[in-house]
């Protein structure tokens, strides 16, 4: 065997064992996807919490099963961590969604808002 060939194995060898330790890392460090039957649109009560109290409240809903957890849910309540502090443009809608939530109205709506009060009184 040639030094070209030994080095194509000890290449080939690392590739193949870079590739396993990335699938390892990633099945572990990723959210696994459920069947499709377990996707799809449901109706459940949401509570965003901050990060770190999301691990809290998991262990609450699952008696201490969940360590180390990002978010969790059970049938009859979903906790994600709080929208507003992650990027992307879902958690920017999300974020603006929970805004609504609690009371906030666009300005441009509040002045829309109040000229047709002053406009429907007498």
């Amino acid at each position: 065997m040639t030094q070209g060939q030994r080095a194509l194995i000890g290449w080939s060898v690392a590739f193949a064992l870079g590739c396993v330790f990335w699938a390892i890392v990633a099945s572990v460090a990723f959210a696994q996807m459920p069947p499709r039957m377990f996707r799809g649109p449901v109706q459940i009560t949401v509570q965003f919490a901050s990060s770190e109290n999301v691990e809290n409240l998991c262990g609450m809903i699952t008696n201490g099963r969940l360590r180390n957890v990002e978010a969790c849910a059970n049938e009859q309540v979903m906790i994600l961590p709080d929208p507003c502090t992650y990027p992307g443009r879902y958690a920017e809608v999300v974020c603006h969604e929970i805004g609504h939530a609690r009371g906030w109205v666009h300005a441009e709506r509040e002045t829309y808002s109040a000229r047709q009060n002053q406009i429907e009184r007498p």
